[in-house]
């Protein structure tokens, strides 16, 4: 079971770096400057492919908008702003995201990863905007939230399901396999083990063809003993330091300067846990089940198990709310 599991880690990870590598070099990209404009009245047209399945940009328009409005509700944005929009790097996210959610798809469907209904019924019946005092809102209520969003039931669901999957793939790709120490020795070893070879070459033709008694030999080493006679050894390894300081002097600004010039811009690393408050709902239970969140996490809670137990943001969810590193000026300034 464990050989099973490690042959489809390694197996997934290559085929989705292959993937992507390859989408790099041979997929077809229309970049639009406004998606929501320009996808009307170009059904057929493709953004990308992924193992042969087209993105159109109908897809790719839906998934801009999920995204853009996903921002705008969090940061409350209230125009499209290009600059902003720039600095998000909505329009490679959201290209981003179509093709990861592709290739996911594929290698699971390789791997018989799939979503049944119940799952799907379960996941969306305890998702807390749809929930109202601890039970399920109702198929009707349901209905009229997500038009009030436009978006469809089939269309919510499809999303569903795919996220699910995701999160299968994922979990088979993060989860920890057992390691015995007997196997890490075994693996440092035959990458580290070295040897040293000492050698003397010596001309055939200064041995003698006439075989030496063994007798004779012995004889010859007990008499010189102390010519074979190694003494303990060690290897050292050392840095050669001068005491004596240098005649070069050095003022404080150029240490300075050297260090700016060679220091790496700065950034922050930033984790969220997103409750929706959706249109048609009142913010007040979101804003309550963030200040529960954040009691947990200041209480002591790990922050990533919160955020996966509790973030409703699907796109990082799964990662413990994670949002990776960005320098300064990069995100909106409300965040």
């Amino acid at each position: 079971m464990l050989a099973l599991f490690r042959k489809k880690q390694k197996g997934l990870k290559w085929i989705l770096w292959i993937v992507i590598l390859a989408l790099g070099a041979g997929m077809i990209l229309l970049f639009v400057d406004t998606p929501g404009d320009m996808a009307t009245g170009l059904s057929g047209v493709e953004v990308a492919q992924v193992d042969g399945k087209s993105i159109s940009i109908q897809e790719y328009d839906k998934q801009y908008k999920r995204l853009y409005e996903m921002y705008r509700q969090v940061y409350k944005l209230d125009r499209q702003d290009p600059e902003i929009i720039k600095q998000l790097g909505l329009k490679q996210q959201a290209l981003n995201q179509l093709i990861s959610e592709y290739a996911i798809e594929s290698q699971a469907a390789k791997m018989g990863i799939g979503a049944t209904p119940e799952e799907i019924r379960h996941q969306i019946t305890t998702l807390n905007v749809f929930q109202q005092d601890g039970k399920f809102i109702g198929f009707e209520r349901y209905q009229q939230l997500l038009k009030a969003n436009e978006m469809s039931v089939g269309e919510f669901e499809s999303g569903v399901r795919r996220d699910l999957i995701r999160q299968k793939v994922m979990q088979v790709l993060t989860d920890g396999i057992f390691t015995s120490a007997d196997e890490v020795k075994k693996e440092y070893v035959s990458r580290n083990q070295e040897a040293k070879v000492r050698y003397v070459a010596i001309d055939k033709s200064a041995a003698s063809a006439e075989p030496i008694p063994e007798a004779d030999l012995r004889q010859y080493f007990e008499k010189n003993k102390e010519n074979y006679r190694t003494g303990e050894q060690r290897q050292v390894s050392y840095v050669f330091v001068q005491a004596d300081p240098t005649k070069v002097k050095v003022s404080d600004e150029q240490v300075r300067a050297r260090m700016d010039s060679v220091a790496p811009d700065e950034q922050v690393h930033a984790r969220h846990i997103l409750f929706n408050a959706m249109e048609g709902t009142d913010d007040t239970e979101a804003r309550k089940k963030a200040e529960a969140a954040l009691g947990r996490v200041r209480a002591g809670e790990d922050f990533a198990k919160v955020a996966r137990e509790l973030s409703e943001d699907t796109q990082t969810k799964a990662q413990g709310g994670d949002l990776g590193f960005f320098g300064r000026g990069q995100m909106v300034p409300p965040f």
